[in-house]
């Protein structure tokens, strides 16, 4: 199951816990995450807090406000980025 989510304020723990939770319960295996106030830096943290062993992408490079984190389970999911630009990631 593929899920996009425009989350507001994901830098705060009430989210992780939020996300942690509808994962689960949904049985997601890929997520594509809308998040423009969450600096670089904290992307890995997050996503290694809420999302262990899962893998992903983002768009920082192409964008430095970021916005778009593609995150898959690699046990389930194989996920290649083909194309990434400040308005999408393609894969």
């Amino acid at each position: 199951m593929l899920v996009t989510w425009n989350v507001r304020g994901f830098d705060q723990e009430v989210k992780h816990k939020e996300m942690r939770l509808f994962l689960r319960r949904n049985k997601v295996n890929m997520i594509a995450i809308y998040e423009h106030r969450v600096r670089e830096d904290r992307v890995s943290s997050i996503i290694n807090k809420i999302m262990p062993s899962w893998e992903w992408c983002t768009n920082y490079a192409n964008n430095m406000r970021g916005s778009i984190w593609v995150v898959w389970n690699p046990g389930v999911i194989n996920f290649t980025t083909i194309e990434n630009s400040a308005q999408h990631i393609h894969g």
